[in-house]
């Protein structure tokens, strides 16, 4: 007999690790990575059998081995729901990594295939956001300062109409385009 398909993906399953920063409740993580209480239930289950967190009735820890994977996740990228005038209506992702592949239209067709309306990827150049035609995004001057960009960086922008899903493609597309961290959600989730 099968089982029910899970109605999440990996992706969520990292997302509810990079918010467990702090003590937080299984409603609190249902109403931040917009998915139900059981499936949330269902993925700190999984972070439990990977030895990342613990659990009691106060909240969700991170194990010795989930402060390290976190830091080490949280070095390499960093992420935050932005809004951008370009796109008042939809929910934006900004995710800044470094990035070991070329810049393609093929990572923002990853966007697309996993359910975003769209991404934008730029690089940093002089300390501005550079697109891959070498164009400075104007409207973009508020991430400048949102984010600390390092020469070389990777931004990538990811929007739909829901914030899980715009999260969830910025991540698919940061995977795809930094080795290290591909390692790393391959080996823990």
């Amino acid at each position: 007999m099968v089982g029910n398909l899970p109605n999440y993906t990996k992706f969520d399953v990292i997302r509810c690790f990079l918010n467990l920063d702090s003590k937080v409740s299984r409603q609190e993580l249902s109403k931040r990575l917009e998915l139900g209480e059981g499936t949330v239930r269902t993925i700190l289950d999984i972070l439990k059998s990977r030895g990342l967190i613990i659990s009691n009735n106060q909240g969700h820890l991170l194990t010795q081995k989930g402060i390290k994977l976190l830091a080490k996740i949280k070095s390499i990228l960093e992420i935050k729901e932005v809004k951008l005038k370009l796109y008042p209506r939809l929910k934006s992702i900004a995710l800044l990594t470094d990035s070991y592949k070329k810049i393609s239209y093929e990572q923002r067709d990853l966007a697309v295939k996993y359910g975003a309306e769209g991404a934008i990827i730029t690089q940093v150049k002089n300390k501005k956001l550079i697109v891959p035609d070498k164009s400075v995004i104007s409207d973009f001057l508020m991430l400048e300062k949102e984010f600390a960009l390092e020469e070389g960086n990777v931004m990538i922008l990811a929007f739909s109409n829901t914030s899980r899903t715009s999260e969830n493609a910025a991540l698919i597309i940061a995977s795809d385009m930094n080795k290290e961290l591909n390692a790393m959600i391959n080996e823990n989730f």
